[in-house]
C-alpha cells in the first residue's frame, strides 16, 4: 500500500488478520486451536508491503490495518 510522507504524530496503525472477518488479531496472537499469523511490513520508498504467514496451512486469510486515533 502506499505510504504518506506526512504522518500524523496522533495515530498509531497496526495490522490485523482474521480467518472470517469476524474475529481480528494482531500479528503472533495464538489462538486456542494452534492458529497463528506473523505480519511483517516493510517499506521501500513509498510503499509498504505486508507479509502475511500462518504457522499452519488456513484455507482463508484476510487482513486489514487498524488506525487508531491516540
Amino acid at each position: 500500500h502506499p505510504r504518506s510522507e506526512i504522518r500524523p504524530f496522533d495515530v498509531s496503525a497496526v495490522y490485523q488478520w482474521s480467518p472470517n472477518k469476524i474475529e481480528w488479531h494482531n500479528s503472533g496472537d495464538l489462538l486456542g486451536d494452534g492458529m497463528a499469523v506473523t505480519m511483517n511490513a516493510t517499506t521501500e520508498g513509498a510503499s509498504t508491503t505486508v507479509t502475511v504467514t500462518p504457522a499452519t496451512p488456513i484455507e482463508k486469510i484476510y487482513a486489514r490495518v487498524r488506525a487508531t486515533h491516540n
